[in-house]
């Protein structure tokens, strides 16, 4: 997961995190303390120094990221630590061969009752997903909403989503005062591809949804010339915001863009078989 991932999952609250105003986003990339109760599922190797931007977010996110201070959720000991710090001189740091790029990894998939020590279960076959009703109802949603943004179907596959996700539809957010997005097609759009980027992330979707929706240049929701995470050749306990500091915003790699990338060229040899054929748009 790069940064830019990190920051779509919602708050606790069901808000973006820049749109959460009981959630300080100018304070994301310092340090807090966990003691919320909300987290008595989300074991913690150093509950007071984790990342302010990994606090009070929704609960997707803790089921699908590992990030740095975040442990196993099975503990065969008091405080067992499973090496899970990215930072430099940790147990999965740059210095090994399998290490993640950008200090994190992907959580979601993991059988949660697997652990490589005592009797715990070692190894499990994880059948494919083939069918996924989320997908379905985020489809109808946005077919809706394209075809008459005051469908009621919109908002209603949406916040079945939502709810089975632990957070509040956007009916409830509409009658609290705190987001309404209702009959509005720009900001139910909006909502549904932040629906499915988080719902569906890491599921092989997301390649073709912004392909579909045509968002991928420069400036734009998607833009794919940049990914960034932390800093792997960074200290946890360096002063945030050096060079030293594993917590700060590191560009990982630099892609190249271009609109024509929006359809893959027909190859030369099919052009030759069939002089009909129109090569794709500017290829």
């Amino acid at each position: 997961p790069s940064i830019k991932m990190v920051e779509m999952y919602y708050t606790k609250h069901g808000l973006p995190i820049d749109e959460d105003r009981e959630w300080d986003y100018s304070s994301r990339y310092q340090i807090g303390k966990e003691t919320d109760p909300y987290y008595k599922n989300v074991v913690l190797l150093d509950a007071d120094s984790i990342l302010r931007l990994h606090l009070n977010r929704e609960p997707r996110f803790y089921a699908a990221v590992t990030y740095e201070g975040k442990s196993w959720h099975i503990q065969p000991r008091f405080n067992y630590d499973w090496g899970a710090g990215f930072a430099k001189g940790e147990g999965s740091d740059n210095s090994v061969g399998d290490y993640p790029r950008n200090g994190y990894l992907l959580y979601k998939f993991k059988n949660r009752q697997i652990m490589y020590t005592g009797d715990y279960i070692k190894k499990w076959a994880r059948p494919s997903i083939l069918f996924r009703l989320a997908d379905f109802y985020l489809y109808y949603a946005e077919v809706c909403n394209e075809i008459d943004p005051e469908d009621e179907c919109v908002i209603d596959y949406l916040d079945k989503i939502r709810e089975r996700a632990g957070l509040l539809g956007y009916r409830e957010l509409a009658a609290t005062g705190k987001k309404n997005i209702i009959g509005d097609r720009k900001l139910q759009r909006r909502a549904i591809q932040q629906e499915r980027r988080v719902e569906l992330f890491a599921e092989g979707q997301r390649f073709f949804d912004i392909r579909r929706w045509m968002i991928c240049g420069e400036g734009e929701d998607a833009d794919q010339r940049f990914v960034h995470g932390m800093n792997m050749n960074g200290e946890r306990n360096r002063p945030l915001g050096t060079d030293q500091s594993f917590y700060r915003r590191t560009l990982i790699e630099n892609r190249p863009w271009k609109r024509a990338m929006y359809l893959h060229p027909i190859p030369f040899d099919e052009l030759q078989v069939n002089k009909k054929i129109v090569q794709n748009p500017l290829w």
